[in-house]
């Protein structure tokens, strides 16, 4: 599927930022500058103690190496890192905008080591983080192609549109009753439910005490993905505000072949736009982010934060959480079901990549009990 990758072109040839800043106001900063400012905020922000990014995060797909420092800096939200800073209060408010992206959430609600894992993951620079995260996706079909290529190499049985009720477990097997009374048994089960879903599932016996609790919280990325369409062409683009406004950033995607419209993907924050689909507040509060309002023709929105099979966007934790949670997360529940949700990754935590780690890890693990021999077969091999 690699021959079908795509690059969104706003973040690799962004020709503008616009940026809105504390007085409300939205201006316009050269990409360049705006690029050295956000790195060299990023330098002093994630060198503390004396130690750089690299000395505690030497291996960001193994966050937890270091456990003793990782939980001393994941008490510490974004916020508070911030605050013990002396940079200028427009800065702060970028850098703000940039990290409390991570989980759209305000920067007090983010953990500084969730913010350091991104960085880490990407050289430490703000060029990385538009790289890694906003430049490439898959053509000719998108995400549902992907799906459908796994599926195609699957020769299981396959239930869908069949919303889980209860996972229950004893000594023998695993009994799955779906909402409308059908069960499903096997042997084994790799739950892939949202960190933010397992509440609503019964599990028998019940979850383990970290477990519930991480549940409990969840992740804290409650904002709501928009695409807007532009009425004309516009030069690519970055822009970002404070969080006291409704979106929180947004890049141009690309341009239509057919009539050369400017395409946009944006992130509402923390939930500000209760109604999404009254269309004069979310075009006018978009329109804010740029200091000459272009006409906007529409736009596309999935609501994940109220998508009962999600609840929430990409995962990002809250200050202390992921140093208290992410090992017990990760642990089977009892011997027979194995958690592989991207929403507690070592590496990519909530992306695709962090699934792909979390289904492949607990896929061996159950391929290795399937293979082991059980006491009837060793007793026949005796015999």
């Amino acid at each position: 599927m690699h021959r079908n990758l795509k690059v969104t072109e706003g973040p690799l040839s962004c020709e503008a930022v616009y940026y809105k800043y504390l007085d409300g106001k939205a201006k316009q900063v050269d990409p360049v500058e705006f690029d050295n400012v956000a790195n060299a905020i990023a330098e002093k922000f994630f060198n503390i103690d004396g130690l750089t990014l690299r000395d505690y995060l030497p291996r960001p797909h193994e966050p937890m190496r270091y456990p003793e420092v990782y939980a001393k800096y994941d008490r510490l939200s974004v916020q508070d890192r911030l605050d013990q800073l002396d940079f200028s209060d427009e800065d702060k408010a970028t850098f703000a905008t940039l990290t409390g992206g991570f989980g759209q959430s305000h920067a007090r609600d983010v953990g500084f080591m969730e913010a350091a894992m991104w960085f880490a993951r990407v050289g430490g620079t703000n060029a990385g983080i538009n790289e890694y995260c906003s430049t490439y996706k898959i053509g000719n079909g998108g995400t549902t192609s992907l799906a459908r290529a796994i599926l195609s190499d699957f020769d299981g049985d396959i239930v869908v549109n069949a919303p889980v009720a209860e996972i229950a477990q004893d000594s023998q097997i695993v009994k799955v009753t779906l909402r409308d009374s059908r069960q499903v048994k096997a042997r084994y089960l790799i739950c892939t439910i949202p960190l933010n879903v397992l509440k609503n599932i019964r599990f028998q016996p019940p979850l383990s005490q970290l477990k519930t609790e991480a549940a409990t919280p969840g992740v804290i990325t409650k904002g709501t993905k928009y695409h807007f369409e532009f009425a004309q062409p516009q030069a690519h683009f970055f822009a970002g505000a404070t969080f006291d406004s409704p979106f929180g950033f947004t890049w141009s995607d690309h341009h239509g072949k057919q009539n050369n419209h400017t395409y946009s993907i944006g992130f509402g924050n923390g939930g500000q736009l209760m109604n999404i689909k009254d269309s004069k507040q979310v075009i006018s509060s978009y329109q804010q982010l740029f200091p000459q309002p272009a006409e906007i023709s529409g736009y596309a929105i999935h609501d994940w934060r109220d998508d009962e099979f999600a609840l929430s966007g990409w995962a990002c934790f809250g200050p202390g959480c992921a140093s208290r949670y992410l090992r017990a997360l990760q642990e089977p529940h009892g011997d027979r079901v194995f958690m592989a949700s991207a929403d507690w990754a070592d590496g990519w935590r909530g992306f695709i990549d962090g699934a792909i780690e979390q289904g492949t890890r607990n896929a061996r693990r159950v391929i290795g009990l399937l293979r082991r021999p059980t006491a009837a077969n060793r007793l026949r091999a005796r015999m």
